[in-house]
This record gives structure tokens, sequence and C-alpha cells, in this order.
């Protein structure tokens, strides 16, 4: 299997009144830390992606197993240009085009046409890599916006980095459960916004730099753990990002992958069809052989009662002779 042919938006289309299988278009390592979905529709509470949906809101950072049950520990990312007099993620939304968007177990890749930025998402284990592409060459003002509902404590630590701990879930016993993250830009940038606030957004503005790529990383442990959980990966490059990831996806398939895909390269319905066919006509010709191994038995007996009904009745004939052996 091709994991890069994979669209991760089969059965997103839903709402909270009707259900097309209530899945999101994730995007991730097997088992990560975190995926990853654009958000779309945010005001829609835990419905925030629809496939259908032409608008932009960022990429968000998501631990959410269903709507039903509601995200936690979540933010949204969201790159920008030029001025923006108000931050907040309705006031930062583009339009973009879903048909021409890579949405793919290993990478995101949009296009937001309000800014001309063309971004893509690379996941790791523990964190990812966001590069970003500004073309709009008449703005300067290049940025990354993050919008971080519940309560939040930011600390700028140099020129390029940043650490972040964050609280916010549907429901959770530990009214203090903390999400921790380090960020590690390539380009130097100016913080601005509230360092400590709650249901605030703060931005990272680059200047005029034309070509951005962020390592981030995270943990549920502690800040010092985010930035180990960096230090071991902020040196790859987003290709080497991408190689790791296939090959993570690549090898959970591989367990399962049947052998006929592997040696035919049969197309998956043609494979289903197959099988299918082969397990009825197994099932009908065991039917038929013990439907047969039945009659053939109970005939036998029959037989054999009549011979002996014949023997007690001090008649044997040569039919019961035959028959008793």
């Amino acid at each position: 299997m091709k994991i890069n042919k994979i669209d991760t938006r089969h059965g997103t289309a839903n709402q909270s009144t009707f259900s097309h299988g209530n899945c999101l278009p994730y995007t991730g390592f097997p088992w990560g830390m975190n995926y990853f979905a654009p958000s779309t529709g945010a005001a829609r509470g835990a419905w925030w992606f629809h496939p259908e949906d032409r608008t932009f809101e960022g990429f968000r950072i998501t631990h959410q197993p269903s709507p039903w049950m509601g995200d936690f520990s979540h933010l949204t990312m969201t790159p920008v240009a030029g001025p923006l007099p108000e931050t907040s993620l309705w006031h930062t939304v583009s339009s973009y085009r879903p048909e021409e968007s890579t949405f793919n177990p290993t990478q995101l890749k949009i296009t937001q046409l309000r800014y001309q930025i063309t971004s893509q998402l690379i996941p790791s284990m523990y964190g990812g890599i966001l590069s970003m592409d500004y073309q709009n060459l008449g703005l300067k003002d290049n940025g990354l916006m993050l919008h971080l509902p519940g309560s939040y404590e930011l600390q700028q630590l140099d020129d390029y980095s940043l650490e972040l701990s964050i609280i916010n879930f549907a429901g959770c016993e530990d009214e203090n459960f903390t999400f921790y993250l380090k960020f590690t830009a390539d380009q130097p940038f100016v913080l601005s916004g509230n360092l400590s606030d709650e249901d605030s957004s703060v931005r990272l503005d680059f200047k005029a730099a034309k070509q951005v790529q962020i390592h981030f990383a995270t943990s549920f442990i502690s800040k010092e753990q985010a930035a180990l959980n960096l230090e071991r990966e902020q040196d790859n490059s987003a290709e080497t990002y991408l190689e790791n990831a296939e090959s993570a996806w690549n090898n959970l398939f591989h367990v399962s992958k049947l052998s006929i895909i592997i040696n035919k390269k049969f197309p998956l319905s043609i494979t289903i069809f197959i099988a299918h066919f082969s397990f009825h006509k197994l099932f009908m010709n065991l039917t038929k052989s013990i439907k047969k191994s039945i009659t053939i038995q109970a005939l036998k007996l029959s037989r054999k009662a009549r011979s002996i009904q014949t023997m007690a009745s001090g008649i044997l004939s040569e039919q019961s002779i035959r028959f008793i052996v």
C-alpha cells in the first residue's frame, strides 16, 4: 500500500445532527502523542472540521477521540501575513481549496488564498515540523498566530524559541492537567500578545522572512521533557520527518498486508471479491460434504435397523445379511 495515496477525509462529512462516520482527517504517527487536522469551523464546537468547508482556520493540535467526547490539550496554529486589527480565530481565517490540498496520514499541505501562504505540516512521535512559504511579495509582516483556548503561560527563551504550557479539556479529573510545548524557528521572531492569559492569541512575527520552518515537540510530563523531545529531532530536515512518518505507517501496514496484494498487486476491491468468493466456495463445498456424510450414515443406520427387525422375526433374507456386515 502506498501511504501517500491515502486521503484522510473519508468519513469526515459529519455534523451534530447527522453522522457519516464521525471521523476526523488526522495526520500523525501511529500511536503518536498528538494528531493534527485543519480547523475549518471551530464555531461548531467538537465538529470543527468538514470536508466541504472552504475556510481554513489553522492547523489544530488535537487529542479528540470523538466529537461526542470533545477535545483536550488543543491549540491552533495559523500562518498569517500583513497587519491584522484583530487576532481571534474568526478574524484570521482564510479561504482555501480542499481539492488542491493534501490530507494524508504523513503530512498536511494547504495554501491559504487570503495570505498566499503555502504550509506543510509533518508529524513526529512527539511533535512535528511546520514549513511556511510566504508567497505574497507585497506583505512583509509574515508570522504565525497561536490560538490558545483555556489558560496558558508563554515564555520566549531567545529570538528563535519559546515554551508554552496550556490547560484545556472537555472533561478531566485533574483540573490542572497541563500540556507542554516547545517551539524552535529557523528565523528570529518577535512575540506579541499576553504571555499569560485565558482564551487568547499570540503572534510570532518573522518580519520579511519568506520561508520559515518551526520544529516543535510536546509532553504531558513537563516542559523539560518537551525540550528533550525537541532536542532529539530538531536537527532533522522536513524530508527526514516525512521519511520517518512514511516508514512508521508502512511498517504498520506491512503487518496486515495480504500476500495476494504483495504478489499480484491487485486492487483492493478485486482482492476482497476473490477472498469473499473463495470463502463462499469453500463453505458450500464443506456444507455439501457434511450433508452427504450425514445422508450416508442415516441410510446405513436405517438399513441396519430393518435387518435387525427381520432377523428378530425369524426371516433372514439375502438382502438383510448383506446389510448387517
